[in-house]
């Protein structure tokens, strides 16, 4: 007859559950974060699978385990249906309000590892002074550009990162992506210098709204109120996408498209980025149709391939007229 073996502690439990190699391997919180934001984890489903059989002694253990990896999933799938929601493409806001120091509810600051240091982001941001023909959208950008630089020791260092709104989809491997809280902070911090950062705006808290002073003077009467607080959080939900680009086009990730400013703004924009991250004495940007060729010869370069530059090559790709405001 064959013996049976009797599961009689929590060891001998997870090495029934799971391959004696699997176990073996450390589980890395890189892994997990990578899963959070991963398009799978909205296919994700729970199946119980082998744990319906009894298992020694403690037959509530396993339930217990299955209900923690099922919670997991849930917070997971959770975390990135708000992420989507954030960064949705929404009809560019009007915005008339200069972000200011002075509505902040509360105090800013980082604290990461280094080359990223600690830094009170507010004191920062005094010492920035906004040009008051640019428009809040370019305005933003500015201040996070002086942000980047001085949270970052040496200054030069910031061009190792990139601000990516999903971390999975990678146009350069070579750079870093910023921890996930300094990019929430940065966001959140622009959120309450435009006077977005009060609790009575928050989608999902539960606020006593007739205890609440800042309620109480966003209208005479209580309709007034209350559609003067529905407009304000719907801006917000709308100013919220912005955000997540601005810091892209700070460190000059992501080109000007969507943002409502002139030709002037664009180009001290592109002036103003050189600081961070140098344009290459040998590439010349001067209209849109050069953008798909410049990811073409940037890559050729980084494989050490011949990039081809010569005037006939020019003539054929862009024609004559191009080819003549090029020179």
């Amino acid at each position: 007859m064959k013996s049976v073996a009797v599961i009689t502690s929590p060891r001998m439990l997870r090495s029934a559950l799971y391959p004696r190699k699997k176990f073996q391997l450390a589980w890395k919180r890189k892994c997990h974060k990578e899963f959070i934001q991963s398009d799978v984890v909205a296919r994700a489903t729970t199946t119980y699978g082998s744990l319906n059989r009894p298992l020694g002694r403690d037959p509530d253990l396993p339930w217990g385990i299955a209900n923690r990896i099922t919670a997991e999933i849930a917070r997971a799938m959770a975390i990135k249906t708000i992420r989507c929601l954030d960064t949705a493409e929404r009809p560019l806001l009007v915005v008339t309000t200069t972000p200011s120091v002075t509505k902040c509810t509360r105090m800013w600051k980082i604290d990461a590892e280094p080359p990223l240091g600690e830094v009170n982001l507010l004191k920062e941001c005094k010492d920035w002074h906004p040009r008051k023909k640019d428009t809040p959208y370019v305005q933003v950008s500015a201040m996070y550009r002086q942000v980047l630089q001085r949270i970052c020791s040496p200054p030069e260092r910031i061009r190792e990162y990139s601000f990516r709104i999903n971390t999975l989809k990678r146009t350069d491997l070579k750079l870093k992506s910023f921890p996930r809280a300094i990019t929430d902070t940065l966001i959140d911090m622009v959120e309450d210098m435009a006077g977005y950062g009060r609790e009575e705006l928050e989608q999902f808290r539960q606020i006593n709204l007739q205890e609440s002073t800042y309620y109480q003077n966003l209208g005479s009467t209580e309709a007034e109120r209350r559609q003067t607080l529905d407009d304000l959080k719907e801006e917000k939900k709308n100013w919220r996408p912005q955000l997540f680009k601005l810091p892209q086009l700070a460190l000059g990730t992501n080109p000007p498209t969507r943002c409502d400013c002139s030709n002037e703004n664009i180009e001290d924009i592109k002036a103003d980025l050189t600081v961070v991250t140098p344009t290459p004495p040998h590439t010349i940007v001067v209209a849109s149709q050069l953008s798909q060729q410049k990811r073409t010869d940037d890559f050729r370069r980084k494989n050490n391939e011949p990039v081809i530059q010569s005037k006939s090559a020019a003539l054929q790709r862009f024609g004559v007229p191009f080819f003549e405001k090029l020179c």
